[in-house]
């Protein structure tokens, strides 16, 4: 069972269901080598120079395999193609588009590798990957993008 922190977890305005979910499958499928961190926040210098608030669903980690940065998108998501966006659908069938899942967990990811290498200088070499989750629907990996590999899609 995966040391999980926080060390339980409820469904609320801020932790949704499909996170909730997942949290309990790494929880019980992940072994005791692995450490999950649950809705990790951080602020970090952006682009501009200026501090920006960010936040990755998850962030595990294991002392031989290394980090992974997991984004997860839940409910009724679709990918289009023709308009490279990602939309969801509400319960009332509205449409509305959101963030590109995979470039939230790239930017997280890379934002994380920043701030490890200023928090331990030591540290040269990171192996660290990032994953889109989406515990409610089935996609249609090829017509993803080279970019979304089926390799990163839980």
């Amino acid at each position: 069972m995966a040391r999980m922190y926080p060390n339980s977890l409820e469904i609320s305005n801020d932790v949704s269901a499909a996170e909730y979910a997942l949290y309990h499958q790494l929880r019980e499928q992940l072994d005791n080598s692995y450490v999950v961190f649950h809705s990790v926040a951080w602020q970090a210098l952006g682009n501009n120079g200026r501090p920006q608030d960010g936040e990755t669903d998850f962030i595990i980690a294991h002392p031989n395999n290394g980090i992974l940065v997991l984004e997860v998108k839940g409910g009724s998501i679709r990918y289009s193609a023709s308009r490279n966006a990602w939309l969801s659908i509400s319960q009332g069938e509205q449409t509305y588009a959101i963030k590109d899942p995979f470039i939230q967990a790239r930017n997280a990811k890379h934002t994380l590798v920043t701030l490890l290498k200023q928090m331990l200088p030591r540290v040269r070499d990171l192996t660290i990957g990032h994953a889109v989750a989406f515990p409610d629907v089935l996609l249609d990996v090829d017509a993803l993008g080279l970019d979304k590999p089926a390799a990163i899609i839980l």
